[in-house]
């Protein structure tokens, strides 16, 4: 498993809207980590 890219913190977000609309739509799912 990879580890999970840093960005800038102005990117934060963006990043955040990306992963909620990804989990709303089922591309990807909520895990626990590793």
């Amino acid at each position: 498993m990879l580890k999970r890219r840093r960005q800038a913190q102005s990117e934060d977000a963006v990043v955040d809207d990306n992963v909620n609309k990804m989990l709303a739509t089922g591309a990807i799912e909520e895990g626990n980590g590793a």
